[in-house]
């Protein structure tokens, strides 16, 4: 009700100017969201987009049986984009926090720049371009040994107090949950050691972010090494 005023098109031109952050989980995301959104022309939803995404069951996973969490073009139907863009514009804050919608309609701008990031976003670039169409994307990596410690770590934390767990449901997983994104493949690791899992979501994530850009043009994604962007932040940004 709140976004019945804005037609699909209002919306669509609103977050033309779309900027998503891809990268492994551990890899810094948290980090470079919380600074780029502090840019006073930066809008985003206040945080990671995990609420938004958790309103719609049918994007929980690829499909039924729980292969991976990676979704196509196919999962962005016109009635999910529509629904998505709307949940979206519905949290969407200026670097002060001010609300969007809360503003007074001649001082809302016509298009802003709106950041969003969470780690899934690795898995599902067809997607996300399906959804936000002139998207640009940030490739943030990381060293692999850098993320799969942090990711063994947090592993650790997550089985133990149920934090970062994204599925307890897995056919024949051999522990209490799976934690941070589930690509393609998971099945193999049944039985596998932490450490394996771990190396295999850095692969995998990467892998898939690469696959993801290679069709767009140059100038729709940039990349960033989390070590030059601790080093020289203003740089970097």
């Amino acid at each position: 009700r709140v976004t019945s005023g804005f037609s699909d098109d209002d919306i669509l031109s609103i977050f033309r100017k779309s900027i998503i952050i891809l990268s492994a989980p551990r890899s810094g995301s948290t980090l470079m969201f919380e600074q780029l959104s502090k840019q006073g022309s930066v809008w985003t939803i206040g945080s990671e987009s995990h609420v938004v995404f958790r309103l719609f069951s049918h994007l929980r996973a690829e499909n039924a049986a729980l292969n991976s969490m990676a979704l196509s073009e196919a999962h962005a139907d016109a009635k999910t984009r529509s629904l998505l863009r709307r949940c979206f514009l519905y949290g969407l804050q200026n670097s002060s926090g001010v609300r969007y919608l809360e503003m007074p309609p001649q001082q809302r701008p016509e298009s802003i720049c709106f950041l969003e990031k969470t780690p899934r976003n690795a898995l599902n670039i067809p997607f996300l371009k399906a959804v936000f169409p002139a998207s640009k994307f940030i490739f943030l990596h990381r060293d692999p040994r850098q993320v799969v410690s942090s990711l063994i770590e947090a592993w650790g934390v997550g089985l133990q107090t149920g934090r970062f767990v994204t599925f307890r449901d897995l056919p024949n997983w051999y522990l209490p949950g799976w934690c941070f994104l589930l690509p393609r493949g998971w099945q193999a690791y049944r039985g596998r050691s932490i450490a394996e899992i771990a190396a295999f979501q850095w692969r995998a994530s990467n892998q898939a972010i690469i696959d993801g850009l290679a069709p767009l043009a140059k100038n729709r994604w940039a990349d960033c090494s989390y070590t030059d962007f601790i080093t020289d932040p203003k740089s970097a940004i």
